[in-house]
């Protein structure tokens, strides 16, 4: 018989950590001897010792076992005739496994701050081909959130932190799956807040305000320290200017107050500066001098309240009690006047007695004029006159309510017709010189002239425009006269 030769096998191979090798094939059988062909296949770690694969009685053979080290495999031949003989044998060489390296330290930053850069301290490792990196992002540990464009070992992520946050750094090549480095935690401290102050306080003038307590620390920021200082303000906080030794929790004001001033604590540590809610302290004048008599003008209304409170400055008032001197009810307390209580044209006195704790009770006089009501009209659109000689008629009492103060203008027309009161082209003054001087209209001996046999009239156009601060302003109204003689010439 021929000798025994053990053929060939496939090439050798390279794999991934813990993956499994391709087949193997038979490139040439088994030759020589006799009888029915028996391969089994064995695989060894160190080319020396051999292990038999169990149910490998093939001449191709898939090892079905993911390898975690390099391995070589031959095959093993006989048949009747022994001993056995071998294939060549393959390596199948298995890449070191996967590790995402290391990466830079934990941080602590100050609160909406950007965390440092993130190094790293040692590569990614393992697996064959080109590194390739990504940086994920997580807030809880569990769900994480790959940053784009981040495709480096080292990482400076470019946003401002408000909660504490976890970073890894993601790795693989041709080998998969990814693995990643260790995680750090960026600890974001909390926001710095200054804390709480006593409240507002009103004092009298050129007196001192009462201690100012804290009723809350500041919190926040780098809590390793603070340092506390206070500011004042005169400007209702637009500018602030720094207390000498006022480096303390609270603060007791040191001088007299001659104005309304605000006081803020201020706290400072590594994160940064903030500020409690100002408080105010009113400084009350020490008399009332600034409570004179007051004139007002208004306008009255059925349907709406007057409210006299509104036309003082109660800056330093503590209370203000009202009176009517007039008869027109009014609310003590509030200074209200109930609507449908005033008549226009009139002047109405009231008196209010103002109060604070650092003066004596001091009572002024406000003076309510009320002004025309817009309910001036004409008693009729035509009013006819007779007249025979010069004679003054006053226009205003041709009206429903005296007109006050205003302007008034005129046209003059002819009329062909006294009954139908026809006009004819207006001219530019009366007939005969007539004015308008103060709502009076003087006619001047107008005469009568005799127009187709019937005496001509002379019809005046009047017009008048309430003043700009009466509650008729921006109204006119109208009337019209007729002038007819009562003699024919």
């Amino acid at each position: 018989n021929n000798e025994l030769k053990g053929g060939k096998i496939g090439s050798n191979q390279e794999i991934c950590y813990n993956t499994k090798p391709a087949a193997f094939t038979s490139t040439t059988a088994g030759s020589g001897g006799r009888g029915t062909a028996v391969y089994s296949w064995e695989y060894s770690t160190n080319g020396t010792n051999w292990t038999t694969i169990g149910s490998s009685n093939s001449s191709g053979y898939t090892y079905n076992v993911a390898l975690t080290q390099t391995t070589k495999f031959r095959r093993k031949f006989n048949n009747t005739c022994t001993p056995a003989v071998y294939s060549d044998t393959i390596t199948v060489t298995v890449n070191n496994e996967l590790k995402g390296g290391k990466i830079g330290s934990n941080q602590e930053i100050c609160y909406n701050t950007k965390p440092a850069a993130f190094t790293s301290t040692t590569a990614g490792s393992g697996g064959r081909g080109t590194a390739v990196y990504s940086w994920e992002y997580s807030t809880n540990g569990t769900n994480w959130t790959t940053i784009g464009s981040s495709n480096s070992a080292a990482y400076t992520y470019n946003v401002a932190l408000t909660q504490t946050t976890k970073f890894r750094r993601k790795f693989n090549n041709t080998c998969t799956p990814a693995v990643y480095s260790d995680t750090i935690t960026v600890t974001v401290n909390n926001e710095l807040k200054g804390g709480k102050i006593g409240s507002n306080q009103e004092i009298c003038y050129n007196t001192k305000p009462a201690a100012f307590t804290s009723t809350a620390p500041a919190s926040g920021g780098n809590t390793a320290g603070y340092t506390y200082y206070w500011q004042y303000s005169i400007d209702n906080g637009v500018s602030w200017i720094y207390i000498d030794n006022s480096n303390t929790l609270d603060y007791t004001p040191t001088a007299a107050l001659t104005q309304t001033t605000q006081y803020r604590r201020m706290v400072t540590n590594t994160c940064g500066t903030d500020s409690t809610s100002p408080a105010t302290v009113t400084v009350r004048s020490a008399a009332l001098y600034n409570y004179p008599d007051i004139r007002v003008r208004v306008c009255p209304d059925e349907d709406v309240e007057v409210n006299l409170s509104k036309y003082i400055d109660t800056l330093d008032l503590l209370s203000v009690v009202w009176e009517s001197l007039s008869g027109v009810p009014i609310n003590s307390t509030t200074g209200v006047i109930p609507a449908n209580k005033l008549v226009a044209s009139r002047v109405y006195t009231f008196t209010y007695t103002a109060s604070n704790p650092c003066a004596s009770d001091v009572k002024r006089k406000l003076y309510l004029e009320t002004l025309n009501n817009g309910k001036m009209r004409p008693l009729k659109d035509v009013v006819v006159m007779c007249y025979e000689h010069a004679e003054a008629v006053n226009i205003n009492q041709l009206f429903g309510i005296d007109a006050g103060n205003g302007s008034w203008t005129y046209q003059s027309f002819t009329a062909g017709d006294v009954d139908n009161y026809v006009t004819k082209s207006p001219v530019t003054s009366l007939y005969s010189g007539a004015v308008v001087m103060d709502g009076v209209a003087i006619f001047n001996n107008i005469a009568a002239k005799p127009y187709h046999g019937v005496a001509e009239a002379r019809q005046v156009t009047f017009t008048y425009t309430p003043a700009i601060n009466s509650c008729l302003a921006g109204k006119s109204f109208t009337m019209t006269v007729v002038l007819t003689p009562n003699i024919l010439n």
